[in-house]
């Protein structure tokens, strides 16, 4: 399956959407989000206002290169969670939003892949 594929595009906004599922509801319950959410914010709620207030002024690149300069120095499970909610806001906009920001689809997919792929997970159920 070629990476410029649309089924490639669409298999990893799946895997996206699927982890945030596991992550955020491990038993499908609010509490374990509200939990969860709680213990991320704790882990490192410096990168996620940042991410968001990068977010929020459109500056997408600016703000997936903030994230892997975070990750890449100290891949804690609080800058994961930071990266989760970071991929799983952008999943939120449109493409034209995206494209008007230069960003892409693709690039959302292949930044959450490597964001799992440093964090050790290869595949998600």
């Amino acid at each position: 399956m070629s990476v410029f594929s649309g089924e490639f595009i669409l298999k990893q906004t799946r895997l996206l959407k699927r982890l945030s599922g596991q992550v955020f509801f491990r038993k499908k319950g609010f509490d374990e989000l509200l939990v969860y959410h709680i213990k991320a914010e704790k882990g490192n709620d410096t990168l996620l206002g940042e991410l968001t207030v990068l977010l929020e002024k459109g500056k997408l690149n600016e703000g997936e290169n903030r994230l892997f300069e975070e990750f890449d120095e100290n891949p804690s499970g609080g800058n994961f969670a930071a990266g989760v909610l970071f991929y799983q806001k952008m999943l939120g906009y449109s493409d034209e939003e995206l494209k008007e920001w230069d960003f892409s689809l693709l690039e959302l997919c292949e930044g959450f892949a490597e964001l799992c792929d440093g964090f050790g997970i290869e595949e998600i159920l």
